[in-house]
This record gives C-alpha cells, sequence and structure tokens, in this order.
C-alpha cells in the first residue's frame, strides 16, 4: 500500500506551492480595429473573404455592411446607385463571386468569366482569362496539329474529335468541316507517340 505523495519541502520547512500558469486571455475582435479588417479584405478576392467570415461567428458578426460595402464598390466594381440602404451586402457578394468567379481557381472577373458554348465535356463551366488558354479548354484543327506537332492521319483517329463546318460550297451543296481536337488530349498523344 502507497500513502498519498507527499510534496517537496521548502528551506523553510514548508511546502512549495504549485506553479501557476498565467492565463492567456483571448482578445476580442474590437481590439483588433475595424481599420485592420478593412485592410485585410481590400487584399482579398470575395471568395476568400466570405470563407474568412465564415471561420466562427465573432468574425462573421464582425464583418458587417461596413467591410462589404467597400468590397462591393472596389473589387465588385457595382455602382452605388445599386447600393440601396435595405441591400444585404453579404448576400450580394455571396451572388456575385458565385457568378464571377473562375470554377478552376476561384479568381474573382468583375466584368465576368468566359462561358464555355463548345459542346465537349467542360461546356458551361465559367473560367477566368488565365484560365480559358489552358490546353484542356482549348481545340485545335486537324491540319494545324499534322503540321504543329508532325502526327500521321492514322495517329490522330484514335482521339475523340468534333467536326465543324467551316465555309459552305454553293455548287456541291454542301459544307466544308474539319476536325476540331482537345489540344490536352493532342499533347498526350504527342507524349505517348514520341518518348
Amino acid at each position: 500500500m502507497s500513502g498519498p505523495t507527499k510534496r517537496a519541502k521548502t528551506k523553510r520547512g514548508g511546502a512549495a506551492p504549485p506553479a501557476k500558469r498565467a492565463k492567456a486571455t483571448i482578445a476580442p475582435m474590437e481590439t483588433l480595429g475595424r481599420d485592420v479588417l478593412l485592410q485585410l479584405t481590400t487584399y482579398m478576392e470575395p471568395k476568400e473573404a466570405l470563407r474568412l467570415s465564415m471561420t466562427s461567428m465573432l468574425m462573421h458578426d464582425a464583418m458587417d455592411d461596413s467591410v462589404w460595402r467597400p468590397m462591393l464598390l472596389g473589387t465588385c466594381e457595382v455602382k452605388p446607385s445599386l447600393l440601396k440602404p435595405r441591400t444585404q451586402m453579404r448576400k450580394m457578394v455571396v451572388n456575385l463571386a458565385q457568378k464571377k468567379s473562375c470554377v478552376l481557381c476561384d479568381r474573382f472577373e468583375p466584368e465576368g468569366c468566359h462561358t464555355i458554348k463548345v459542346y465537349t465535356v467542360h461546356r458551361g463551366k465559367k473560367l477566368c482569362d488565365r484560365c480559358v488558354q489552358l490546353p484542356m479548354f482549348t481545340e485545335i484543327g486537324h491540319m494545324e496539329v499534322m503540321r504543329k506537332y508532325k502526327l500521321k492521319h492514322k495517329e490522330l483517329r484514335e482521339l475523340p474529335c468534333r467536326l465543324v463546318a467551316t465555309t459552305f460550297d454553293i455548287s456541291r451543296g454542301e459544307g466544308f468541316k474539319t476536325k476540331m481536337y482537345n489540344h490536352q488530349a493532342v499533347l498526350d498523344l504527342v507524349a505517348r507517340v514520341r518518348p
């Protein structure tokens, strides 16, 4: 049977008090200051600011109309006449972020993103100026593929293609069509054919 443990005695003969830890005080948002929050949000995309506001209830409450209004006027480039006294600023930022943000990189485009209208697997995606030029979203013509990448007809047969009418021959009564390939699929084929 072991008894209760005894505290070590000090030089004076009394028991040493346990070491106290300093309590960490959590500073409220008010001590941070509204100016700091405004400065932070000026460098953020609308989706980033929305994510920040959803981190906690404290942040959600701190980011009120005084934060969202400058974002709407600055980053989102909304006309001041559209901001009425009853306008729900945060809700407006949410709607604009959904409509005008790139699907791939979340970059906000105030004038709107490019919507892919070609009948491919990417039809309907909204992309920014940078992402719309990526090979996976662009198409390349049959003759350009042969000229640029030195591929043969039989190598290109395995790739899915889309027929596009380029011109119309009135004497024959039919249109001239060219094959369009996904640029990324062509690059993958080139990597496979030429190791």
